[in-house]
């Protein structure tokens, strides 16, 4: 992965070079959230191993995983985009009942509280997607939507 990042000059690119290795991640499941956390947690590492892990994450997390991907979202420092895919992969997860669409929209919010414009505004629409989500107790567990 760190290779192809280092060889990629965007994230659609990396995106196609990484196909396998996503494939994998989804097959594994929540055997990969260790790895995957490191990666993203792993500010020595290329932003788009971050973004990529941030991105498996919204397919294979659960609500622990959703409260690391807001505290990325919140932190300053990291690069925009990454921040934005945690935020996008926080509603996925709660979109898909690993974590109550309540809980995710509260932490959301504060995400939104320490965000520049267009974060907030990713935000906002992520907040919005969550609305719309029923209870995760009154509603069957799908796979990934995305």
């Amino acid at each position: 992965m760190e290779s192809a990042a280092g060889k990629s000059n965007s994230l659609r690119l990396l995106g196609k070079r990484t196909l396998a290795q996503g494939a994998v991640i989804l097959d594994l499941g929540a055997e990969s959230l260790p790895v995957l956390l490191e990666a993203l947690t792993d500010r020595g590492r290329d932003w788009k191993v971050r973004y990529w892990a941030a991105d498996m994450l919204g397919y294979v997390g659960d609500g622990q995983t959703a409260y690391v991907l807001m505290e990325v979202a919140r932190d300053g420092k990291e690069n925009g985009p990454v921040r934005v895919r945690a935020v996008e992969s926080v509603a996925e997860i709660a979109s898909r009942g690993g974590m109550e669409p309540e809980r995710a929209r509260e932490g959301l919010m504060r995400v939104a509280r320490a965000a520049n414009r267009e974060l907030a505004d990713k935000v906002s629409a992520a907040v919005k997607r969550l609305e719309r989500l029923k209870p995760a107790s009154s509603r069957a567990k799908p796979g990934p939507s995305r």
